[in-house]
């Protein structure tokens, strides 16, 4: 006679059952979506502050985001750095020496490949931390201002 099952393995067989059920889900999204790629002449990539994340540059909203750090009525108000220009200065070089330390993220560098195989037009991104270029994207639309090293 078979040992009977414990309730601890029957909580671990369904949950090694629905991380296969996800991964085949998972697996069928990623076919779905290199179908979609292969039948379109054109692919563009739209990505915001989520793709920068993982490379350490904190999105500006959310809960670990820029402005529960920085209140954005005192930093990103015309009036604001008219006010204290010394102090949305120091905020802007914080931002600035966390964007100069960041790398690519696998996701980026997945775009730059997409982009050298051909199968990627260009990317339109609100990101102005240049992680797309670095990824090897050249055609890289930035639809937010983007400070000079200048001004950094």
């Amino acid at each position: 006679m078979a040992p009977a099952l414990r309730p601890l393995s029957f909580a671990f067989l369904f949950f090694v059952n629905t991380l296969v059920r996800i991964e085949e889900e998972a697996l069928e999204i990623h076919r779905e979506i290199a179908r979609i790629i292969e039948q379109n002449k054109h692919v563009v990539a739209f990505t915001g502050a989520g793709i920068s994340v993982d490379a350490g540059i904190p999105a500006f909203r959310g809960g670990q985001g820029l402005w529960e750090k920085y209140d954005p009525m005192e930093y990103a108000e015309i009036d604001a750095f008219h006010r204290n220009p010394e102090k949305v200065w120091a905020m802007l070089r914080e931002m600035g020496d966390v964007i100069l330390r960041a790398e690519p993220t696998p996701a980026h560098k997945a775009l730059g490949a997409m982009e050298a195989a051909g199968l990627l037009d260009a990317v339109i991104t609100q990101n102005v931390d240049g992680l797309h270029q670095m990824a090897g994207n050249s055609n890289v639309i930035e639809y937010h201002w983007k400070p000079s090293a200048a001004q950094m």
